[in-house]
């Protein structure tokens, strides 16, 4: 048996994709925004009338830098001005458990829903359909004609909005 199939050598590289490191991503994505926050600093200036050299915009960033870093340390130096840890984390897990009872909400009513789909009276003159869906009226009039209205009860403790 030979192998008739054509291979080529010669530009291997030609269809490869490169490979993307996610750090230089990053401070690419870094260094755009910067320079976007460069732009509108000097539109800024521009629009109140006095246009800054990039010596006096260095040294305003760095006045700015210096303030940010003191207020940093003197809210990390305050031990009387923090807040309560434990009353922080309460909070957060109160949090957590909102969210997980409205995820549990939402699943159950999803699932109360396809029950309720299942369980329901048939439609109007469902004998007289000729689609696929004759098979499911039918089997949803078979429910319906539970013994002792079982079905109805069933639907309307479904339709409650107190359980959920």
């Amino acid at each position: 048996m030979l192998n008739t199939h054509y291979y080529s050598h010669y530009n291997q590289d030609h269809n490869k994709v490169p490979e993307v490191n996610d750090c230089e991503l990053a401070v690419n994505h870094i260094e755009n925004l910067l320079n976007e926050l460069k732009e509108k600093q000097k539109a800024m200036s521009i629009s109140r009338g006095k246009e800054f050299t990039e010596e006096e915009a260095d040294e305003l960033r760095r006045r700015s830098y210096r303030q940010a870093v003191e207020a940093f340390e003197k809210r990390m130096g305050d031990r009387n001005d923090r807040t309560d840890h434990r009353q922080l984390i309460i909070e957060a897990y109160e949090k957590i458990l909102f969210d997980n009872r409205t995820k549990e909400k939402t699943i159950l009513n999803s699932v109360r829903d396809k029950e309720y789909q299942k369980n329901r009276p048939p439609a109007d003159q469902w004998y007289s359909l000729k689609s696929n869906t004759f098979n499911q009226e039918c089997y949803r009039n078979r429910v319906a004609l539970k013994p002792n209205n079982e079905n109805s009860v069933y639907l309307t403790k479904l339709q409650d909005p107190c359980i959920y």
